[in-house]
């Protein structure tokens, strides 16, 4: 049996340092620190922000790591994921398969203490499905954007912030892109792709994300919470890939094991 009450704390917990899922507070524009450096700040969030509103497909695998940080730190509660989308084909009939609709599935499996807490949120044009493991049936959310809100603070936020980037009128909440006082750090290597680092500030709360020079995707993002006299931590990584074959088995409604 699961330890449901372990996952209810361990949500409490993530929802101070996931990367926030709120309403919406308008076009935040980035205050930069002062840097001379090409591409500036804005111009590599920009960038990152076109490269996925306007990508056809993409597909990931990644990873949170959670930490409670105190005078002696917790153990590390994990969470795996995967995100797979298809845009549609404006080229395509309506005899295509799948070709004329939005095809989207997100699922993740969180580790808490050696229980294994799956979930799982799929979409096929307007049909849109959602479950999860204390949920007591399959749920049909009315948007993704109110599915992928009910799961964001379980997957530790992972439900949220790369789908709001690629669908960024449909999924409500904070984005990336809505950072103050960001300053381009040094430039990273992160599992062999050379990254610019922006260091800044997000939902009140010191936030560093590691783009892909060459892909402008986001590979990892490292944000640290305060609250009530406690220090959270989170690591985001993430292996992304656009605009290349989605295989159909990546898009099925299929709950994660």
């Amino acid at each position: 049996m699961r330890a449901q009450g372990k996952l209810l704390g361990s949500i409490a917990l993530v929802t101070v340092v996931t990367i926030g899922c709120r309403q919406d507070s308008g076009n935040a524009r980035i205050r930069n620190a002062v840097d001379d450096r090409t591409p500036t700040v804005s111009e590599i969030i920009d960038r990152m922000a076109e490269t996925y509103a306007n990508c056809k497909t993409y597909r990931d695998t990644g990873t949170v790591t959670t930490v409670l940080k105190s005078k002696r730190e917790t153990e590390p509660r994990v969470t795996n994921f995967t995100t797979a989308m298809t845009r549609p084909d404006p080229q395509a009939s309506s005899a295509g398969f799948l070709a004329n609709k939005i095809q989207f599935r997100f699922s993740f499996v969180k580790n808490i203490e050696g229980d294994l807490i799956p979930g799982v949120i799929w979409r096929n044009g307007t049909d849109i499905k959602t479950w999860w493991e204390f949920a007591p049936e399959v749920e049909s959310p009315d948007s993704l954007s109110l599915a992928l809100a009910g799961l964001t603070g379980v997957s530790d936020g992972s439900a949220h912030t790369i789908p709001k980037l690629l669908l960024p009128t449909e999924v409500r909440g904070r984005m990336l892109t809505e950072l103050k006082n960001a300053k381009r750090g040094d430039d990273k290597v992160f599992d062999n792709h050379n990254c610019f680092s922006i260091d800044a500030k997000y939902a009140g709360s010191p936030i560093s994300i590691w783009i892909d020079q060459k892909t402008f995707l986001v590979r990892r993002i490292d944000q640290t919470t305060e609250f009530g006299g406690y220090k959270f931590g989170s690591l985001t990584t993430y292996n992304p890939v656009i605009d290349e074959h989605v295989p159909a088995e990546l898009l099925k409604y299929i709950p994660p094991n």
